[in-house]
């Protein structure tokens, strides 16, 4: 897998933020490329701006998943389940959740959240609550780099 940064122009804080995520965890465990790969998809479909941004998505997600493909949450107080790395809800994303194919492939349940994502944009929604909640700020720490503001962070524990 390439690095984000490989074969793309971006401003410089936007390459320090792909820099901080892809230093995040340990190369090996599958999540960094997840994550770069996850940001170069949501880069390529445009979510650069300064809402609906992609190191929000990042965040978002990391919230949600940890960036494991095989995330089950049963607790939802409606009976719903969330599956996978960006926790999608088998109300709202039934056929995908119960595609086993799909579901047991990291690299396409990212391009559905992608797809997800470019549509709650155009619709002005969100339907991840760990956006709507706040949680992902914790995660834009973790990075080390808070995108909105366009300045290094130091590292918090969470």
């Amino acid at each position: 897998m390439p690095s984000v940064l490989e074969g793309t122009r971006h401003n410089k804080d936007t390459q320090e933020a792909l820099v901080c995520v892809n230093e995040t965890y340990e190369a090996g465990d599958g999540r960094n490329e997840y994550i770069t790969y996850a940001a170069n998809k949501l880069i390529e479909a445009g979510m650069t701006g300064i809402d609906y941004n992609w190191f929000d998505f990042i965040a978002t997600w990391q919230h949600e998943g940890d960036w494991n493909p095989e995330a089950l949450n049963t607790g939802n107080s409606n009976g719903t389940t969330d599956h996978g790395i960006c926790q999608l809800n088998s109300r709202w994303h039934g056929p995908m959740v119960t595609d086993k194919e799909r579901m047991a492939d990291p690299y396409k349940q990212i391009d559905y959240c992608v797809g997800v994502a470019v549509d709650a944009k155009r619709k002005r929604t969100m339907p991840w609550s760990a956006w709507t909640n706040g949680s992902k700020e914790k995660h834009k720490y973790k990075f080390n780099f808070d995108y909105g503001n366009h300045r290094t962070k130091g590292k918090e524990s969470t």
